[in-house]
This record gives structure tokens, sequence and C-alpha cells, in this order.
């Protein structure tokens, strides 16, 4: 029975890992799809909705990617 709980243990970290990579993966994709919305428009000219747009999601899941706004421009801007 103690096998049975770890193995399903197991189990769930090792999906809720996989999620986060796929997180970590995605934050990464919009923020080099936003320095290159930033690079051809200007960092003024980009709106959230043009982001969000070039890479095909839903404007919701930003702030589950990013708690929140200013972790996100903050993380652009690391990333110039």
């Amino acid at each position: 029975m103690i096998l049975n709980h770890i193995g399903i243990f197991c189990q769930l970290s090792y999906r809720l890992r996989k999620k986060q990579l796929r997180g970590e993966k995605t934050r990464e994709k919009i923020v080099k799809t936003s320095l290159k919305l930033f690079s051809e428009k200007g960092y003024d000219k980009v709106t959230l909705d043009e982001i969000v747009k070039k890479r095909h999601i839903k404007r919701v899941i930003l702030p589950t990617l990013f708690s929140e706004i200013g972790y996100f421009f903050s993380k652009i801007h690391r990333s110039r």
C-alpha cells in the first residue's frame, strides 16, 4: 500500500514538473516574441493584444504565466 502511494506521488510530481516546464517554455516564447515586436515597432507602440495574437494564446493566460504585469515587463527588460 505504501508503494502504491509513493507511485501516485511520483506520477503527480512528474506531471506537475512537466506542466511547469511547459509554462517556462511558453514564457520564454512570449518574451522572445515581445522583443521581436519591440525591435520592429518600438517599445511604446506594441500592445499586449499584439503579443498575444502573434503567439496564438489567450490573453487570460498572461497573469498565470507572469504573476503580475510588472514581472512580465521586468523579464522583457532583462532580456534586452
